[in-house]
């Protein structure tokens, strides 16, 4: 056998800390035809969900007992609005279309949107390696990505 093969085994075996396992992530496009089933296929097993919605904020409202599901089971969902065009993600959902997704405890994030899937990913895994789960996980993801009181929100055109 080759020396190096047997020194990296060894070299493993004594240090298994140094080749970290990366957390157990999924990133859920909504779409009008995402069914439940879909949505628990594609988050079987997962750490944390990012769910990429609709420019507005909101998820289909069929989808909705699967995220809840997925939140009551202890895994951070994360949602990220689907508006390439803006530079930040939402302020406010405008529309009730899958309000109770929020109310369960999925998070919105503000400062950033689809254009930012690799940053959160990296956030996400960061929390989870540094210990962090579930709401825990979550609620720090919002925090990281919130406006705070001192900076200006970004406003739409018609809003100023």
């Amino acid at each position: 056998m080759d020396e190096r093969k047997i020194l990296h085994s060894q070299e493993f075996a004594e240090h298994p800390d140094t080749h970290e396992k990366e957390p157990n992530l999924s990133v859920i496009q909504c779409t009008p035809f995402l069914t439940p089933e879909q949505f628990f296929a594609l988050s079987e097993g997962m750490e944390a969900i990012v769910v990429i919605t609709f420019a507005t904020g909101t998820v289909p409202d069929r989808i909705v007992p699967a995220i809840k599901r997925r939140i009551e089971e202890g895994i951070a969902v994360v949602a990220l609005t689907n508006n390439p065009g803006n530079d930040h993600g939402m302020l406010r959902i405008t529309y009730d279309a899958g309000s109770e997704a929020y109310e369960s405890g999925m998070v919105g994030l503000q400062k950033v949107n689809v254009n930012h899937v690799q940053e959160v990913l990296k956030a996400l895994s960061t929390g989870i390696k540094e210990g962090l789960r579930g709401a825990d996980l979550a609620n720090a993801m919002q925090e990281k990505y919130a406006y705070r009181e001192e900076e200006e929100k970004p406003r739409a055109e018609w809003e100023q």
